[in-house]
């Protein structure tokens, strides 16, 4: 195993740091690397989890690795996988059968979470996303079934407000808000999970930003799905918009 920083190299971190007048500032600065070190550890495990669990191994198999039973071994690890990024999923290829815009727009999802302080990407922030790509697929799908963007963007941020601050300063800032990056919550993985799901069974081989705003729709239980539900969409009449899109499309190209 490749040497790991010890314990007398994070103090000289903290020693290192500007703005620290007293000790009270150096345990805060310490709080600080202590929080960045745990997340990172959690985001490790997290990808490593995620690796195990795609080439098939089962939670009973991890457990048994352990020497843990198999509740046990969800219950120690799958905290861990909610500790990931949107750029921890991209580098270990869960999202790589995204179009470039439909990467375009998580990019975006986390973008709205931080600028409201929100600890997690969620599926009202995936919608807020789709909704900037006015020449998507899907807000054409959105046009199809008569709903209008503006009125569905109008309803979320009225209930989309920014949070409380999180977690202390990074290193070197104490008492200021950390700046990582949000993670993803538990209802946009699911919402990817049936995006995957819903572009088989339309053919697809690509995740597009129609293929999202299905997901969405089908975890019914989210605001964002509720909101859509409200304005008179199903996932039966975006589906089918979504279908009639891409057959115009591909009709265009011959």
């Amino acid at each position: 195993m490749p040497p790991l920083p010890d314990l007398n190299e994070l103090i000289e971190t903290i020693d290192g740091m500007d703005r620290l007048q007293s000790s009270l500032d150096r345990l805060l600065a310490a709080e600080g690397i202590a929080s960045q070190l745990n997340w990172l550890s959690d985001r490790l495990v997290g990808c490593l989890i995620e690796e195990v669990r795609a080439e098939g191994h089962s939670w009973t198999d991890i457990g048994e690795l352990l020497g843990i039973s198999r509740q046990g071994a969800q219950q120690r690890y799958a905290p861990r996988q909610s500790s990931l990024t949107i750029g921890d999923l991209f580098h270990i290829g869960v999202l790589e059968r995204l179009t470039a815009r439909a990467r375009e727009c998580l990019d975006r999802a986390e973008g709205y979470a931080q600028r409201l302080g929100h600890d997690t990407v969620t599926p009202q922030h995936l919608l807020l996303a789709l909704l900037d790509d006015e020449d998507s697929i899907a807000v054409g799908a959105l046009h199809a079934c008569e709903v209008a963007p503006q009125v569905i963007r109008h309803s979320l941020e009225e209930t989309e407000k920014p949070g409380e601050p999180g977690e202390p300063g990074e290193p070197g800032e104490p008492g200021e808000p950390a700046s990582r990056l949000p993670t993803v919550s538990g209802p946009v993985r699911k919402c990817f999970d049936a995006s995957f799901a819903l572009a088989l069974s339309l053919g697809h081989n690509y995740v597009g930003t129609e293929h999202l705003l299905l997901g969405i729709i089908h975890e019914r239980n989210s605001p964002a799905a509720r909101t859509l539900a409200d304005a008179g969409m199903t996932l039966e009449s975006a589906r089918r918009a979504v279908q009639s899109l891409i057959s115009d499309f591909l009709r265009s190209q011959h």
